[in-house]
């Protein structure tokens, strides 16, 4: 919980500099998720400690891992849920995707794979399943993300098909909660 207390008191600064819309996400190794000590209700209550708000957490897990829940890893999502974060699905597209799950999850957010990313351009096998993936997703009411992205035309393209959010080294490098600050303009 060491390393959930020094990003909450991170989202705390950043929720008053960005306003109350700012959000940080929360990975969630699958030997973490697994694991009894692993209790949504013991997070929200750190996040009511801090005076935070569940609205401002996304719990990301992995697809690979969500796909091998049992019925007791599916009630802790269930209680994450009920605490009222958002769980977003990582590494989508990597492991035997199964769309009926999204569904049955409330997943609020999908991010694909970088290896989708890497391979796209117009026309290509990557375009047409981020394409469909992002088709899927918006008439479930699930965001998209794109991870991974490194050059403009890959941006471009992603852009075209409605991918919701970027990530990568196109968009930004990997930086510093100072540096992040400066990049980011204040509410």
């Amino acid at each position: 919980m060491d390393a959930y207390k020094k990003a909450l008191l991170q989202l705390s600064k950043w929720l008053s500099i960005f306003g109350e819309d700012f959000q940080i996400t929360l990975n969630k190794s699958p030997l973490e998720f697994k694991s009894l000590r692993n209790n949504p209700q013991e997070l929200y209550e750190l996040i009511r400690l801090f005076g935070l708000s569940a609205k401002n957490v996304i719990i990301e897990i992995t697809e690979e891992n969500f796909m091998s829940f049992t019925k007791l890893h599916k009630n802790k999502l269930d209680d994450y849920q009920k605490f009222g974060f958002a769980i977003a699905l990582d590494d989508f597209g990597t492991s035997y995707s199964a769309f009926s799950n999204l569904k049955e999850f409330n997943v609020g957010y999908i991010k694909l794979n970088k290896a989708l990313v890497h391979g796209i351009h117009l026309d290509s096998a990557e375009y047409i399943l981020i394409e469909g993936v992002t088709k899927i997703a918006k008439k479930l009411d699930i965001k998209v993300v794109a991870e991974g992205i490194e050059t403009e035309q890959q941006y471009k393209l992603l852009k075209q098909i409605g991918v919701d959010l970027m990530q990568g080294t196109y968009v930004s490098p990997p930086l510093d909660a100072e540096s992040f600050e400066k990049l980011m303009p204040a509410s």
